[in-house]
């Protein structure tokens, strides 16, 4: 009876080292949450080149938190498994997973407005004068992104002239104080464009930090001003004769 026993117990560890197992393989971790299997074939600063079982793929690095290593024989061995795969039963291509990655939400929207400040004819002696729109800016706070502060901006100009508005006329100040120049984020093109008179551009301004920015400056030919994130209140300089 004993002898049967132990029969039975070495059967069954024979079945369970026969089985076939599902191989491991590199890991892909998402900024967004998702993870993926893969082979990583290629990875520099920018850019990651991996193999699924759809085929192979290319993804920034800036989407990516970590990445996983296996041993080559592990991977040979996920490669090995995904050939003996119906195509039926391979996964999606990564196209279809990082589509579910949400866009940043609007958190608020600024309106500024720089005007120059124009003496009326025959009026100088009594001091009476108008003010008329130089240009406005529509600025919209999308929050946090891939580590930064990012922010939509949409500008018009009423100037006759050619005037280029750019990231360097930009930069911010956090609450205590510190200066914050921006940076390109990958994928939100940058506000980087000439606009004459009637003429709107728009495009993204973001800075690379996670303290709390409380206000946000712009100075070119175009305006000058200062937003206060927190209020909403800003103060533009105006021009005048």
């Amino acid at each position: 009876m004993r002898t049967k026993l132990i029969i039975v117990v070495v059967s069954v560890s024979v079945c369970f080292a026969l089985m076939p197992q599902k191989a491991a393989g590199d890991l892909i971790k998402f900024r967004h949450g998702a993870k993926k299997q893969c082979v990583v074939l290629e990875e520099t600063e920018d850019w990651v080149v991996f193999l699924t079982a759809y085929g192979e793929m290319k993804m920034p690095m800036s989407r990516i938190e970590s990445i996983e290593r296996e041993s080559e024989e592990t991977n040979k061995s996920l490669k090995e498994q995904w050939n003996r795969q119906p195509k039926t039963q391979k996964e999606e291509p990564e196209k279809q997973e990082t589509v579910k990655e949400e866009k940043p939400q609007v958190k608020r929207t600024y309106k500024v407005e720089a005007k120059r400040r124009r003496v009326m004819v025959g009026a100088r002696s009594s001091g009476l004068s108008s003010k008329e729109l130089e240009s406005s800016f529509t600025i919209k706070d999308m929050g946090m992104v891939q580590g930064s502060r990012l922010f939509h901006v949409s500008v018009m100009s009423y100037k006759n002239a050619s005037i280029r508005i750019s990231p360097p006329d930009f930069y911010a100040f956090s609450v205590n104080n510190m200066r914050i120049n921006p940076h390109p984020l990958d994928g939100y093109p940058d506000l980087d464009a000439k606009v004459s008179f009637n003429q709107s551009a728009s495009g993204h301004i973001s800075f690379p930090t996670a303290v709390k920015i409380e206000k946000l400056v712009h100075k070119s030919e175009l305006a000058e001003f200062e937003l206060n994130l927190e209020t909403g209140e800003a103060v533009a300089k105006e021009t005048g004769l």
